[in-house]
């Protein structure tokens, strides 16, 4: 498992590293409106957690739009 996050955070942009760490809202404005109130709301709680959460989203795929 922590191997397999690792492949992930390799994968991710440095700019967007950079975002996650330093405003991790920033990091997943292009996840959709639930991704950013939840990493605002882990960051408000707490720094690391709010990090640790833009950190996750932004490692995962896109989500699907369906129309």
């Amino acid at each position: 498992m922590y191997l397999r996050a690792l492949v992930h955070f390799g994968a991710m942009s440095p700019l967007r590293v950079l975002a996650a760490v330093i405003l991790p809202p920033l990091a997943v404005i292009d996840r959709g409106v639930k991704p950013i109130l939840l990493v605002a709301l882990l960051t408000f709680l707490g720094w690391i957690p709010g990090v640790v959460a833009a950190l996750i989203y932004s490692s995962g795929p896109l989500p699907r739009r369906t129309l």
